[in-house]
């Protein structure tokens, strides 16, 4: 669980874009 979350920051964090990306797309 811990690790997922991390992985997830890690990947907000390296790729900014996708949270625009992801706004977008909801």
């Amino acid at each position: 669980f811990e690790k997922k979350q991390r992985d997830q920051l890690l990947a907000l964090k390296n790729m900014p874009a996708a949270s625009k990306i992801f706004k977008q797309n909801v």
